[in-house]
């Protein structure tokens, strides 16, 4: 009988493993043989589900994106005040990182590769909206707090 392989599950096993390669060896001196050591796979089988460098980094990116959101969605939002909420947010992210130091690094390599640079373009065109996103979101729960005082 054939194995039956859910290939979204073992995408998203992969691009985990391409996440914990690109915090240990950065997002600019990886190969993609690094990857299917880490993942398990054959150096062949990394072009079936990733096409090139940057389609592997902008999957880590959701996947980290992904985790990171599930870790930050408080009970019920609707009861707590903006303080709390930016409590929860800060508690959330030291407790996300944590001990995690690959996934720091990739988050704060991804971070660094969005910033707007001289002469030149950010790595990925869509990370600055995606941090400015998140940006927004703190800025207007701060403004919220401090409009009803809490």
């Amino acid at each position: 009988m054939p194995k039956i392989v859910d290939k979204e599950a073992r995408r998203r096993d992969i691009a985990r493993a391409a996440l914990r390669v690109f915090g240990h060896r950065g997002i600019h001196s990886f190969k993609m043989a690094d990857i299917a050591k880490e993942a398990g796979i054959g150096k062949g089988t990394v072009y079936e589900f990733f096409r090139s460098k940057r389609e592997w980094i902008s999957n880590a990116f959701v996947v980290l994106l992904e985790e990171y959101s599930l870790g930050m969605v408080p009970p019920s939002t609707e009861l707590r005040t903006p303080a709390d909420r930016i409590r929860d947010m800060i508690s959330g992210t030291f407790s996300f990182f944590g001990d995690d130091e690959e996934r720091l690094r990739f988050g704060v390599e991804l971070w660094q590769a969005s910033l707007p640079r001289r002469n030149t373009e950010p790595l990925f065109d869509d990370l600055p909206a995606v941090f400015n996103e998140y940006r927004t979101g703190v800025i207007a729960t701060v403004n919220e707090g401090m409009a009803d005082g809490s």
